[in-house]
């Protein structure tokens, strides 16, 4: 009864909402904004004029987490442990770090090796393994320089353990199975398809070959293009290069975060049981790189570039030369964000670019300097002129106190402030390259010892123009004269 009294209503009212000369009227006025019952008085002005606004307080006092040196000792197998204890968050992270990389290897077997170090063990398959250490949470990173292959594992503190139950046999007893290699393989050139596209990646490419002609830092650690497009060498080499390098007296585990230092032996020395024990190959030493003597102008042809990726480079030092804090000071000073002397030269006073960038490459047996750089096309010439004539004054004049004191900020290594998973990272970077670990915890010291006259005697020593290499990814037509009027050499013109 109820739905048919409802029914009969609504139908009534459809035939008088659609009777001819019938309007609806609002049963009040318009709708008004509303206004609040109670009066309010603003204050006079805004909140700039607040004395709290106007005057900020001081920021809070902060407390610095001190990090003690880390500490090494030996495992009953030969491999070396550093251990560095943090209890401010509840994790761990180990890296299983191998002392040999691409300068040690045909190019491309480091990387594909590193790859497929994720793949089945003597102990566990893979999908078994992935399975169980996503259900704990651990992370597993696999790596290759051109002076290390690693593997990094962290996991929350009370799960690490069994995390490392399954990672550390991928490091230790890697089975480097047909599969495994070929899924390595993959990844490896699909990235290396990406990267081949990428203007300013071939420009930086090209650099390195001709400032390292003929030697292994010339070459990517993936092995470049020619490398991976060849079936059959880089995997035929992956075992034999485990078989030739992997032994305990080559391998050195990091392990950073919340754990008792007297506890981590054990479980490191469980988690490696397997690791063989057998006489490592000597390690070739690499000859000293010489840049080429050839082209020292490249331009990769790039037809309607609507801009020129420049990458210029020196030889600069090793990574154990004292010399390399004062160039990664000098860096951090010339063009180490868009207030720096490149940036405002190019940037800003000729509207060139959207930004200079400085970097310093150290490697065990050499390193370089690289200034890198996105250029509109029609200003290439003069952007790099004025790059060029900021770099002589570098070379004759010291910093400001207001440039060095800036660029030793940017160039302090914050590790109070660093992750488990950080820390121990460049902990194995350092180690890698050779390096004792009191160089990284030493490093703000360092920094601090710099001096302007110091950062020019670098400068004038390395960033010479006759010692310069430099590849532009661009238009030839339209930069190639623009690059030969500024008197760098010989201009290449490259496909």
């Amino acid at each position: 009864m109820r739905l048919g009294r409802l029914s009969a209503f609504a139908a009534a009212l459809a035939v008088a909402a659609c009777a001819p000369g019938r309007t609806f009227a609002p049963a009040s006025g318009p709708v008004q904004e509303w206004r609040p019952t109670r009066h309010t008085t603003l204050p006079v002005g805004d909140a700039a004029d607040e004395e709290f606004r106007s005057t900020p307080p001081p920021p809070l006092a902060s407390v610095r987490r001190k990090i003690a040196p880390p500490t090494e000792t030996r495992l009953p197998n030969g491999a070396r442990l550093v251990l560095l204890e943090r209890h401010d968050f509840p994790s761990v992270s180990a890296v299983l770090l191998l002392g040999r990389g691409a300068a040690d290897a045909s190019p491309g077997v480091a990387l594909t090796y590193a790859h497929a170090l994720t793949g089945d063990s003597d102990e566990y398959k893979a999908g078994e393994a992935w399975q169980y250490l996503r259900f704990v949470g651990g992370r597993v990173e696999a790596r290759a320089t051109y002076d290390a292959v690693t593997l990094q594992t962290t996991a929350l503190s009370p799960l690490f353990v069994s995390a490392l139950s399954r990672s550390a046999p991928m490091f230790a007893t890697p089975e480097l199975g047909s599969d495994d290699v070929e899924r390595a393989r993959t990844t490896i050139t699909a990235q290396r398809a990406g990267a081949s596209d990428e203007p300013s990646v071939r420009a930086a490419e090209r650099l390195t070959s001709l400032l390292f002609a003929g030697h292994p830092y010339g070459v990517p650690v993936d092995g470049g293009a020619a490398a991976r497009g060849q079936d059959g060498p880089i995997e035929k080499a992956v075992r034999p290069f485990r078989d030739a390098n992997l032994t305990a007296s080559e391998v050195t585990v990091v392990c950073v975060g919340d754990f008792k230092s007297e506890a981590m032996p054990r479980v490191i020395t469980k988690a490696l049981g397997k690791l063989p024990t057998t006489a490592a190959q000597p390690r070739v030493p690499l000859a000293t790189p010489q840049p080429s003597d050839g082209a020292r102008v490249v331009v990769i042809d790039r037809p309607g570039a609507v801009q020129s990726n420049v990458a210029i480079g020196w030889p600069g030092p090793r990574a154990a030369d004292d010399e390399a804090t004062a160039l990664e000071v000098l860096a951090d000073a010339t063009a180490g964000d868009l207030s720096t002397r490149l940036n405002l030269q190019v940037r800003k006073e000729l509207g060139a670019t959207y930004g200079v960038h400085m970097h310093v490459h150290t490697f065990r047996a050499a390193g370089y300097v690289s200034i890198t750089a996105a250029i509109d096309t029609g200003r290439t010439a003069d952007a790099l002129a004025g790059l060029f004539k900021e770099l002589e004054r570098l070379r004759r004049e010291p910093l400001s106190d207001e440039e060095l004191s800036a660029a030793k900020r940017r160039a302090y290594y914050d590790l109070e402030e660093g992750t488990s998973r950080g820390l121990a990272s460049v902990l194995a970077q350092t180690i890698g390259l050779g390096l004792p670990t009191t160089h990284l915890m030493t490093h703000n010291a360092r920094v601090d010892a710099v001096t302007a006259d110091a950062i020019r005697d670098a400068a004038a020593k390395r960033l010479t123009s006759d010692g310069a290499r430099m590849v532009v990814t661009g238009d030839a037509a339209k930069i190639a004269d623009g690059l030969r009027s500024l008197g760098l050499g010989a201009v290449t013109v490259e496909k």
